[in-house]
């Protein structure tokens, strides 16, 4: 098979999952009500499907995935500020003139996106920060329950 014929392979099989997480980015935030996930946690989970999704081999990464029943692991880092912790930033051209900024941190996120065959939840979605992790099930309708 040809690396065109491959991808066109990849999408028809996998087209159900990457439709399922493409409604589940777009919808992440509109529906704040009733979600199980915070904003927070849903700003980097949205950071994560927007650089997989826009990955030109997302198809295939997913149809090897589920091949093999394992995830896609996405791992990055993100700055948070500290709370009540600032620093005096001077201004780089204007001496007597300077502004308050939050100290910020790095730390590390990984996103492990588990694709399932055969089950009402077409994804188990793990997002650990921090040292802490949430794993959310992902249905068909795009809803985490």
């Amino acid at each position: 098979m040809s690396s065109a014929d491959e991808a066109l392979h990849a999408l028809s099989l996998t087209r159900f999952h990457f439709m399922t997480l493409k409604e589940l980015h777009t919808d992440l935030f509109s529906k704040s009500k009733d979600q199980i996930i915070s904003s927070f946690d849903a700003g980097i989970l949205n950071t994560g499907l927007d650089t997989f999704l826009m990955s030109p081999s997302r198809e295939t990464i997913l149809l090897e995935a589920l091949r093999q029943n394992k995830a896609v692991r996405l791992q990055f880092s993100i700055s948070q500020a500290k709370p009540g912790e600032y620093r005096m930033v001077n201004h780089p051209y204007k001496t007597l003139l300077s502004r308050f900024e939050p100290l910020t941190e790095s730390i590390p996120v990984t996103i492990t996106i588990q694709p399932i065959l055969d089950e009402p939840v077409a994804f188990h979605i793990t997002l650990t920060k921090d040292g802490e992790s949430h794993v959310y099930k992902v249905d068909w309708s795009s809803k985490i329950v």
